[in-house]
C-alpha cells in the first residue's frame, strides 16, 4: 500500500516532492532510482489536474521549426524516445496529416522541406526502440490520396498534406502511476490527499513543511532537506508559502472534447482554425492556431482552445457557453463533423501557464512555452527550494533530469546507475491457462512487464468482468485499491481504469464498483452513493 503517512513522520528524506502529476512523479522516480529518499505528497489524487486532461499526444516538436526552437524540439525528441522504450506498452506511434495549400508557406513544397528538416533533428528517435515502434520518416501526399483520408476539409487551393508520426499516449494517468510504481519500487514514500498548509522558515531554509493528511484530518510536520515544488497551477501559492515572489504569470484553460463521432479513422488531422491568431515568439507566422483531431477509443478527442482564467484556481470547470463556442469553431474548421452537444462525450478541461495576465490582442492567448526549474537560494529565498513551472506533458522526463542536474550537487553524495525496466521476457510469471484470453491481452496491454501486480488479484475463478467497452475487470479495481491509494470512486474510474477514457460509465458499472470499494474501505450504502454522484458530477458541464 501506497499510502502510509507513518512512514512521513518517522523517516528523514533528502528530497520532498510536491505535486502527483506528470511532474511531480519523473522527479521522484529520478531521485529514487538515483539512491536519494524521497517523498512525494499531492492534496488531491495523483494525476487529477493538467497532467490527466491532455490531448494525449506525445509529439516531436515539429511545430517549434516555426520558432526556430531546436533546443525544445531536441528536448521533444528525446522525451519520446524515453517513453518508447521504457513504457512501450502505454503509447504507440500516431500517423498526423495537415493539409497544404498553395504554394506559399502553407504549401506542399514548403511542408516536404519541413518535414526533411524535422527527421534530421530527430535522427536517433528510434535509439533503442522496438523495430514495430519506431518512427518513420514524414513525407507529403498528393490532393487525391489528401482526401480519401479527410474527405470534406476545404477543397479551394488543396494542393496536398503534410504526413509525419508522433506517439499517442494511451493512458496519460497510467503513465504517471507507473513512474511512482517506479520510485515505490527504489524507496520513495508517495501519499495522496496529502495537503501542504505551510512551511517554516529559519533564517536562509525551510525547516520544516507542515501537512493536513485530507483523509484522516491529522496535521504532520516533516523535515526534508531539500523541497521541490512541481504543484502545478499550485506552483505560485507554494513559492508565496516560501516567501517568494510568482513563478507562472498567469493561466489559461486548455478544454479538449472527445466527441462520439470518429472522423478521420487512424490519422490525427491539424486544421487550421476559423479565427486570426498572433503567436508572439514566432518566427514564421501561421496565422491560425492548429485545431488536432485525435483518434480516440473509436471517438475523436479535439482540441485544443484557451481561455485566460482569472478566477478560483481550485475551481476549474467548462460553461455551457465554452462548450457552444467550441463546438462552433469546430464545426466551422470541419463542416462535415457537424457536431452538437449532444456528440459530446466527455470534457478535459485543465489549466496551463501563459506569458501575459491579460491577452495583447483579443482572444489571443500567449501560452508559456519554456519550462523554468527556479533555484530559489539564488535569488536570495531558501537555499533548499526549488520550483518547477512545467509547460508540456511530453518533455517531463528531461525536466526531471534537469531538477537532478540542479539540485544534486547540493545533496554531495553520489548517485547508483540507473536500473533498467523488466524486459518483456520476464513479463508474465503466472500460468494463462484457465483465464479468458482477452483478460490477458487487456492486462499485457496496459500494464506490460508489471501485469503480474494485476494477477495477484483474481479470484479462484479469475477475474469478474466489471465492463466490456471498455474493458475493466475485478483485479484492476483491488489492485488500485491496495496497491495505488485509491480512495475514492473516481480515483477508480477516472485513474486507474479506463471505464472512464470515452466518457461517463452506465450507472450499473458505477454502482459495481462502489460495492466493490465500499467492502474494501468500509463505506455505507449513503457513502457509495455519494461517490457515484460524484462521477456524475464530474460529467456535468457547468453552467
Amino acid at each position: 500500500m501506497w499510502r502510509d503517512s507513518s512512514r512521513l513522520v518517522k523517516e528523514k528524506f533528502d528530497i520532498l516532492v510536491i505535486g502527483g502529476g506528470i511532474h511531480g512523479a519523473t522527479i521522484t522516480r529520478e531521485f529514487a532510482e538515483a539512491g536519494y529518499s524521497v517523498a512525494l505528497v499531492e492534496k488531491n489524487d495523483f494525476c487529477s489536474g493538467a497532467s490527466a486532461n491532455s490531448l494525449k499526444v506525445i509529439h516531436g516538436g515539429i511545430r517549434y521549426l516555426q520558432h526556430l526552437n531546436i533546443k525544445r524540439m531536441r528536448e521533444s525528441i528525446r522525451s519520446r524516445n524515453r517513453l518508447l522504450r521504457e513504457f512501450p506498452h502505454l503509447v504507440r506511434r500516431l500517423p498526423c496529416l495537415t493539409p497544404t495549400y498553395g504554394h506559399g508557406m502553407k504549401g506542399r513544397e514548403v511542408m516536404a522541406v519541413a518535414l526533411k528538416i524535422n527527421d534530421l533533428i530527430g535522427w536517433d528517435r528510434n535509439e533503442g526502440v522496438e523495430e514495430a515502434a519506431c518512427i518513420p520518416s514524414g513525407f507529403t501526399l498528393n490532393q487525391k490520396d489528401s482526401l480519401k483520408i479527410m474527405p470534406g476539409i476545404r477543397e479551394e487551393g488543396l494542393t496536398g498534406a503534410a504526413l509525419w508520426y508522433d506517439v499517442l499516449a494511451e493512458n496519460t494517468e497510467r503513465l504517471v502511476l507507473e513512474f511512482l510504481h517506479l520510485a515505490v519500487e527504489h524507496g520513495a514514500v508517495v501519499a495522496n490527499y496529502m495537503g501542504v498548509d505551510g512551511f517554516d522558515l529559519e533564517e536562509d531554509r525551510i525547516a520544516g513543511v507542515h501537512l493536513t493528511d485530507m483523509i484522516t484530518q491529522e496535521k504532520i510536520t516533516i523535515q526534508p532537506r531539500y523541497i521541490i515544488n512541481a504543484s502545478g497551477a499550485g506552483v505560485n501559492k507554494l513559492a508565496a508559502m516560501g516567501g517568494q515572489k510568482p513563478v507562472a504569470l498567469g493561466w489559461a484553460k486548455a478544454v479538449n472534447l472527445i466527441v462520439g463521432k470518429q472522423l478521420f479513422g487512424k490519422y490525427a488531422v491539424g486544421l487550421e482554425g476559423v479565427r486570426d491568431f498572433y503567436d508572439k515568439d514566432a518566427l514564421i507566422q501561421k496565422g491560425k492556431r492548429l485545431f488536432f483531431f485525435v483518434p480516440w477509443r473509436g471517438k475523436t478527442m479535439i482540441g485544443t482552445t484557451y481561455a485566460y482564467h482569472k478566477q478560483d484556481l481550485n475551481k476549474v470547470g467548462v460553461t455551457s457557453e465554452d462548450l457552444d463556442s467550441f463546438l462552433t469553431e469546430v464545426n466551422g474548421v470541419y463542416p462535415d463533423a457537424k457536431l452538437t452537444p449532444a456528440d459530446v462525450d466527455y470534457v478535459h478541461c485543465g489549466l496551463v501557464p501563459v506569458m501575459d495576465q491579460e491577452p495583447p490582442i483579443l482572444g489571443d492567448v500567449q501560452l508559456d512555452k519554456t519550462t523554468t526549474v527556479v533555484d530559489h537560494g539564488a535569488l536570495q529565498g531558501p537555499i533548499n527550494f526549488f520550483t518547477v513551472k512545467g509547460v508540456k506533458y511530453t518533455t517531463a522526463v528531461e525536466v526531471a533530469s534537469q531538477v537532478m542536474q540542479a539540485v544534486s550537487p547540493k545533496l554531495g553524495r553520489p548517485q547508483k546507475t540507473r536500473t533498467e525496466t523488466v524486459e518483456d521476457s520476464e513479463m508474465l510469471s503466472w500460468s494463462e491457462s484457465g483465464t479468458d484470453s482477452k483478460i490477458i491481452a487487456h492486462l499485457k496491454a496496459k500494464y506490460g512487464p508489471c501485469c503480474k501486480r494485476i494477477v495477484m488479484y483474481m479470484g479462484a475463478e479469475g477475474d469478474e468482468i466489471i465492463c466490456r467497452d471498455p474493458l475493466c475487470v475485478s483485479s484492476e479495481i483491488l489492485h488500485g485499491i491496495r496497491e495505488e491509494a485509491a480512495l475514492h470512486l473516481e480515483d477508480i474510474v477516472f485513474r486507474r481504469t479506463d471505464l472512464a477514457s470515452a466518457g461517463c460509465p452506465d450507472r450499473a458499472v458505477l454502482e459495481r464498483v462502489a460495492v466493490i470499494m465500499g467492502n474494501e474501505l468500509g463505506w455505507s450504502e449513503v457513502r457509495r452513493e455519494e461517490e457515484i454522484r460524484s462521477v456524475f458530477v464530474s460529467f456535468t458541464i457547468l453552467g
